[in-house]
């Protein structure tokens, strides 16, 4: 299925995950202390929780902003962004209409 995936989008690679919080919990690993994450306010909570309660220990900063907000979103961006988040728009609270 991996590979199938790649192929579809052109790609070398494709990964598949159980779980988005499963895939989250892998991306976020290749990052490091000083590394800074700009996520949607609205995400789910299992990621939020991770986030706060994990990956911070570590010294990952995160941003919760809301995606309608580009001047937040803005105020945010610096070369020691690794990861945007953008969120899943079926379990939105209406934050991508």
């Amino acid at each position: 299925m991996e590979n199938s995936l790649a192929s579809i989008e052109n790609g070398n690679y494709g990964l598949a995950f159980g779980s988005g919080l499963a895939a989250i919990d892998a991306v976020i690993k290749l990052l490091g202390p000083g590394d800074e994450v700009i996520s949607t306010s609205d995400l789910y909570g299992g990621s939020y929780r991770i986030f706060k309660r994990i990956f911070e220990k570590y010294g990952i900063v995160f941003h919760f902003v809301g995606m309608q907000d580009t001047a937040e979103i803005a105020k945010h961006i610096s070369a020691k962004n690794q990861a945007y988040l953008g969120g899943d728009p079926h379990q939105s609270n209406d934050e991508y209409c």
